[in-house]
């Protein structure tokens, strides 16, 4: 019986350090502060200038996919690197990342390299 109750509990040491992920915390104020920021505006000429307006007219650049909040002139917005048209609210984004998340919440690729 003591040799059972030894198993047991020798099984769910190995078990606790092996069994389980490891989770390893993110460095959130080196990636926020690695983030693009600036005030919508800028993005909507930036557009402009490329020809690109079908895509803002067509809600590419009317919301933050986050929120689903419409982007106002002054917002401070920030762009991921994955794609230039992965447009998000500067606060949504920093909640995101605050949260555990270091993907990009459209298309999945990291936000900063760890």
């Amino acid at each position: 019986m003591e040799r059972l109750e030894e198993e047991e509990s020798s099984s769910l040491f190995m078990e606790g350090i092996f069994g389980g992920m490891l989770t390893v915390p993110l460095p959130v104020p080196e990636i926020i502060s690695s983030l693009e920021k600036s005030k919508f505006k800028h993005k909507q000429a930036a557009v402009r200038k490329k020809g690109n307006l079908n895509e803002s007219v067509s809600g590419m650049w009317r919301q933050c996919p986050i929120c689903w909040s419409d982007f106002l002139r002054n917002d401070f917005v920030t762009t991921l690197h994955c794609d230039e048209k992965h447009i998000f609210h500067t606060e949504c984004i920093e909640q995101w990342i605050r949260k555990g998340q270091n993907s990009c919440p459209l298309c999945r690729q990291h936000i900063a390299s760890l």
